[in-house]
């Protein structure tokens, strides 16, 4: 996880860079060897206090910044002795205030460490007061860094530095920095109770927004303290919803009412996100105690496997079970499927007694196991594992800037390239995705009029058929979606399979009502997009081929740059080849032929590729 205030403070440690380039380039003479050699210094302990902290290694990175401020005093020294014209007033005022960002930044890397080790605890304790105050500190050290970096823009005017425009987009990004603070800080500190809803989403079941939904956490915040985690089936909750509402055209065969369980049926996750809080705030649990969600957390089982890995095993005698990273999944699953629990009506109570015991032993991680988990996360963020939504706009629009918030992206009208997004959705196949290995190809190509004609292959493998338990080597049934701009037309598509859906239940009834945003996510083009879909079933062993031609109407622009985008699909790991071919006469910059290729075992939540075409 990229931490808000680290990503924006990457950027102002650039500063140290630019006032260095200031010192050597200024033209003084007496000063140049010394400040050469110190310049190198200060570039050194950057690049160690960068790679420290994107490692979030605190420690050494607090230690780079005391030699990058000791280097700094040293100039600042001799520049005093110089004669006291407005050139050497100012390089030395800039000195003084570079140092002064330094210390500032050893303060607040401080503080980030702070945060790293102690924030879980406090959090788990009841002391939230204490994370509160941690935030303020960091939000008083980049207001000051804001104004130090004001007083050097203007510095740097008068000695004739441009350096102006770095200056405006580092303001900026500060300014972002500081009311996500501040928003936080005001959300933390109010007296409310603030509720969170985590959903625990298998991705061995795949849907839209991530793994199926079967349980999830309400987690209670007040104060900055957990005051309240509780853990529940999901279907006890839907049982309680009053309402009966028609569920996904493709869910009709399986199921007679939509509810919570099914509402991350959307590929943008905050429409699931607020459409799982939705349902579960009318049920009747929920609207007895009047609860409304403040933010949801989407985490998929993969992140489980992570902290266990790092936590080590956790007994549960009740079980006559020890859960591991390895076997995690199947042990859990067979509980819920086949345990005792399950023929008492509480299939999911294993993951009740779970949770409390991981949560316990996250707040007693050592220092390196704590930089290992953050690696993790980041990665589950990077990897879409992980998504978060929340109902406050400053905090939402923060969250899709860091591409976290697992939102479609929007394509602006004058979009000049191409996007895909390839969804599943498991449907009656038991668990069956774990055993499903997918690779995505994409050849692409342009012709002189600038109309771009895309072949894609989808080949699916189920390597299910040595597995002992029946729901892993089942019939994967998948209703597949492939997602591409509005402008495109289907050529021709083979390997797909029809299914006629037979609703369990007479949905003209008017005891059943239909949910708008499912209407209008179920139209052809929801999310501005272009939806081409079919089923495909695919028995233990067997590989199965999707293949489609399709053009995009729109013509390329040949002068500007054409971006390509494309976005995974939460829980599914997909390997990925992605080809482009030129207009004849012309050739991609970036590889120097008239075929740009691209490919990768497993994508990012969202891979831009911006290529420009030469003749």
């Amino acid at each position: 996880m990229r931490w808000p205030i680290i990503k924006n403070f990457f950027i102002l440690l650039l500063i140290i860079f630019i006032l260095g380039a200031i010192i050597y380039g200024a033209g003084l003479f007496d000063l140049k060897k010394s400040a050469g050699q110190s310049t190198q210094k200060i570039k050194f302990n950057l690049k160690s206090a960068i790679s420290s902290l994107t490692n979030f290694d605190t420690q050494s990175a607090k230690k780079s910044f005391n030699n990058i401020y000791s280097e700094i005093i040293g100039l600042e020294t001799k520049t005093k002795k110089l004669s006291l014209n407005l050139f050497i007033k100012e390089l030395s005022d800039a000195f003084g205030n570079l140092g002064d960002l330094s210390l500032t930044s050893i303060q607040l890397t401080t503080d980030l460490e702070e945060l790293k080790n102690n924030s879980f605890n406090w959090i788990l304790t009841q002391k939230g007061e204490k994370l509160i105050n941690n935030l303020k500190n960091i939000e008083k050290n980049t207001d000051k860094i804001s104004l130090l970096m004001d007083k050097i823009k203007q510095q740097a005017a008068l000695i004739n530095y441009p350096i102006k425009n770095d200056f405006n987009k580092i303001t900026e990004e500060l300014y972002r920095g500081n009311k996500i603070l501040e928003t936080l800080i005001s959300w933390l500190s109010d007296d409310r109770p603030h509720h969170i809803l985590v959903l625990f989403q298998n991705h061995t079941e795949i849907r839209p927004g991530g793994g199926f939904l079967g349980s999830f956490a309400h987690v209670i915040l007040q104060g900055g303290s957990l005051v309240n985690l509780e853990v529940k089936d999901v279907y006890d909750i839907d049982g309680q919803l009053k309402k009966k509402i028609v569920p996904p055209l493709q869910l009709q065969t399986v199921t007679p009412t939509w509810g919570a369980r099914d509402a991350n049926w959307f590929f943008d996750f905050p429409t699931s996100a607020r459409k799982v809080s939705e349902l579960l705030e009318a049920s009747k649990f929920f609207q007895e105690r009047e609860v409304k969600f403040d933010g949801v957390l989407a985490i998929n089982s993969k992140i489980i496997i992570d902290i266990l890995e790092i936590t080590g095993p956790v007994d549960l005698p009740d079980y006559k079970l020890t859960i591991d990273a390895k076997n995690f999944l199947p042990s859990i699953q067979e509980e819920i499927e086949d345990g005792e629990d399950n023929k008492a009506g509480q299939p999911k109570k294993i993951l009740t007694v779970l949770t409390p015991i991981l949560f316990e032993k996250l707040g007693k991680l050592n220092e390196g196991q704590k930089i290992e988990l953050v690696k993790k996360l980041a990665f589950r963020f990077e990897n879409k594992d992980i998504m978060v939504h929340f109902d406050d706009l400053i905090v939402e629009s923060y969250l899709k800037d860091l591409n976290v918030a697992g939102e479609i992206i929007d394509l602006p009208k004058d979009f000049n390239g191409d996007y895909l997004a390839v969804v599943n959705a498991n449907i009656d196949g038991g668990k069956t995705d774990a055993f499903i290995k997918q690779k995505i190809i994409l050849n692409s190509d342009i012709n002189l009029q600038g109309k771009l004609t895309n072949n894609l292959v989808i080949e699916r493998q189920h390597q299910g058929e040595n597995e002992r338990e029946w729901w892993y080597k089942t019939v994967n049934q998948n209703f597949i979606q492939i997602l591409t701009p509005m402008e495109s037309s289907l050529l021709e598509m083979i390997g797909g399979e029809k299914k006629e859906i037979i609703p369990v239940v007479n949905y003209d009834n008017k005891k059943y009502e239909r949910d708008a945003d499912l209407v209008a996510a179920e139209s052809l083009n929801a999310f501005d997009r272009q939806n081409f879909s079919t089923w495909q079933k695919i028995a233990a062993g067997d590989t199965k081929i999707i293949s489609l031609i399709y053009r995009g109407e729109t013509s390329i622009d040949f002068g500007e740059p054409f971006t390509f985008i494309y976005e995974k699909q939460s829980g599914v790991d997909s390997a990925f080849e992605y080809s482009i071919a030129a207009p004849i006469g012309y050739k991609w910059k970036e590889s120097g032929k008239p075929v740009f290729n691209f490919s990768a075992e497993n994508t990012p939540a969202r891979l831009i590729l911006e290529l420009n075409l030469i003749k």
